[in-house]
């Protein structure tokens, strides 16, 4: 729209803006300024809704550009988002030039380290390892400071009667979210307000690559991060733009188990021991991982039924601990597809190890990915995943296409997005 300037009137003799009837002005002319006048602006295009309707033009206008906005709105997002995941990439780099590899997935000790700092088995999450090189420097000091009195098990979560000191210590370890391990598109942006318990934990989005096997706990070592492991850089012979470092998670909407978490994103079919076959790692990588695909119809809730269980509590639950679902994924089954594991807690023995969680997130048709050279590219849900019944590899090349090559350091493949 072009502007006519202040005065009410179309069709009369006064002429006070940019624009008017059979006249033509000059920026000459413009003795306020060019940089002070208005030349356009902008107006929503209405539908007229009936003859006694006049709010159908606004509701129609309204119609017209919600879609647009929206989109505009997530183009953004999906952009801020990008450039979070290159942070973290570039902490990656940052990590390995000074101490001469990569953080571990998850591991209680500090790097070039060989006692234990924090208690209990290794949970301290490759995000607790960088939060130096994310400007967090005073952060991690509070870690360390808070494993003196933690829980024993979790040392990230409060538990028990700390003191008022303990409890400042631990909020500025563990409660407040870290910008840079979040995406801006997700949906449940009520669990990142600073009125949520005092005891509930920093969340993430950010989740670092396992590789193509199913299995978290055991000896196979697949992708660039696994428990109490560090990688160098060096050792990804597939090449660092062909490489996963991380990707992306959604929160499930829900909090705990059952039918009412039963969503794809953020949420994982848990008991589901039929996909896996027993008698340790050996058979693990036989998995028939199609059976997990089953798990949902229209790949964004699970199918209920009798017997049939969930846990969203996990995915993306706190950046500081070091689990697969819950900083962690598998490159098997294509993103924003279900996560299967064999128990009801993935830190226990037997069944419970064999799991694998799916990257999935709030964007349309994929997420974004990370590759080891700093590079961030999105991963389409159409992205090929091979035979999902031909079992997993503990060398050569994935059985799970490009998705299961881009996971893997050293399939011997050359496959790129």
């Amino acid at each position: 729209m072009f502007c006519v300037g202040d005065f009410p009137s179309f069709w009369g003799g006064f002429f006070r803006g940019c624009f008017f009837t059979d006249n033509n002005r000059s920026f000459q002319d413009i003795t306020d300024g060019t940089s002070n006048t208005i030349a356009i602006s902008e107006c929503a295009i209405g539908v007229k809704g009936g003859n006694n309707d006049s709010t159908g033009p606004i509701r129609g206008g309204i119609a017209l550009l919600l879609p647009a906005v929206q989109a505009a709105r997530e183009a953004a997002r999906r952009m801020a988002c990008s450039n979070n995941m290159k942070q973290v990439c570039l902490c990656l780099h940052n990590f390995q030039d000074i101490y001469e590899m990569l953080p571990p997935g998850c591991s209680n000790r500090l790097p070039g380290g060989t006692a234990d700092v924090a208690p209990n088995t290794p949970r301290m999450s490759t995000m607790f390892f960088i939060l130096p090189f994310v400007e967090q420097g005073p952060r991690y000091e509070a870690c360390l400071e808070s494993f003196k009195y933690a829980n024993t098990d979790n040392p990230q979560q409060l538990d028990g009667t700390p003191t008022d000191e303990e409890r400042a210590i631990w909020r500025a370890a563990w409660h407040e979210h870290v910008p840079a391990f979040l995406c801006p598109s997700e949906a449940n942006m009520n669990l990142f307000s600073p009125d949520r318990p005092a005891t509930q934990p920093g969340r993430n989005n950010v989740m670092f690559c396992v590789g193509d096997f199913p299995s978290f706990w055991n000896g196979f070592f697949r992708g660039c991060f696994f428990t109490d492991r560090n990688r160098t850089f060096g050792a990804i012979s597939d090449g660092l733009s062909n490489t996963i470092a991380i990707s992306e998670s959604a929160i499930s909407e829900q909090s705990g188990s059952g039918d009412a978490s039963a969503y794809i994103r953020g949420g994982i079919r848990r008991s589901f021991t039929a996909m896996f076959p027993t008698g340790g790692d050996q058979n693990w990588r036989y998995a028939q991982m199609s059976l997990c695909m089953q798990t949902t119809a229209d790949r964004k809730t699970y199918i209920k039924g009798t017997g049939i269980s969930f846990r969203n509590d996990l995915t993306g639950k706190m950046w500081g601990k070091g689990y697969i679902g819950t900083t962690m994924f598998s490159t098997i089954l294509p993103p924003n597809s279900p996560s299967c594991f064999g128990g009801t807690s993935p830190a226990g023995g037997g069944a419970a190890d064999r799991m694998f969680q799916t990257a999935t997130s709030n964007h349309t048709g994929g997420v974004n990915i990370g590759l080891c050279d700093g590079s961030v590219r999105f991963a389409p849900e159409t992205i090929d995943t091979g035979n999902l019944d031909a079992g997993a590899v503990d060398q050569g090349q994935s059985n799970y296409g490009t998705w299961g090559a881009l996971g893997s350091i050293d399939g011997g493949e050359s496959v790129s997005l």
